[in-house]
């Protein structure tokens, strides 16, 4: 019975997260998302600090270099000596002087992403640009679990959290994903 309970248990495990990739490893980061961080980061509207949320291979800082924006990278492992290393799921939100808060390809990995977006957008940054692959782009769940995601929102429920304290001033497909920009709304 309790090898039964145990296999139950691992069967459950595996249906949720079977498909998590290793972030440590560089050959899971596709080198076709550059395409995805390039039009995201065309969306970056204010002067500042831009905080790159899962930054990976930092693409982001490259797409920076002609612009008026420093770079802040944030990832669970150090991508570099300045990266902050920061695991969504089990760290606090760390305390950023940063404009623009950018989450590309981050989203889908947060366990509770209602409480992550709630929490950003809280803070003196005044533009969030993410993007997100949602449930009307991609509506099987076990297809999800497949690609390592956690969570299933559907695009209202990132931007009903959102609109309480920004504007959406942009929202288009890009590549399988929804990119939205938000500017915060004057106080």
């Amino acid at each position: 019975m309790i090898k039964n309970l145990y296999r139950a248990g691992s069967s459950l495990r595996s249906l949720l997260h079977f498909g998590a990739p290793n972030w440590a490893n560089e050959g899971n980061l596709h080198e076709d998302w550059e395409a995805r961080v390039i039009t995201m980061a065309d969306e970056i509207k204010v002067p500042g600090t831009v905080a790159d949320f899962g930054c990976g291979k930092m693409r982001l800082k490259h797409a920076l270099d002609n612009r008026r924006n420093s770079y802040i990278p944030l990832d669970f492992i150090s991508r570099s000596d300045d990266t902050i290393v920061f695991d969504v799921n089990r760290d606090p939100l760390p305390k950023l002087n940063a404009s623009v808060y950018f989450l590309s390809g981050f989203l889908e990995y947060v366990i509770n992403p209602q409480a992550f977006l709630e929490e950003i957008t809280i803070g003196n940054h005044s533009q969030i640009i993410l993007s997100y692959v949602s449930r009307e782009l991609r509506p099987n769940y076990i297809d999800r679990r497949r690609m390592g995601w956690v969570n299933n929102l559907y695009i209202s429920d990132i931007i009903k959290i959102a609109i309480q304290r920004f504007t959406l001033n942009s929202l288009f497909e890009h590549s399988g994903n929804h990119i939205m920009s938000f500017t915060r709304k004057p106080s």
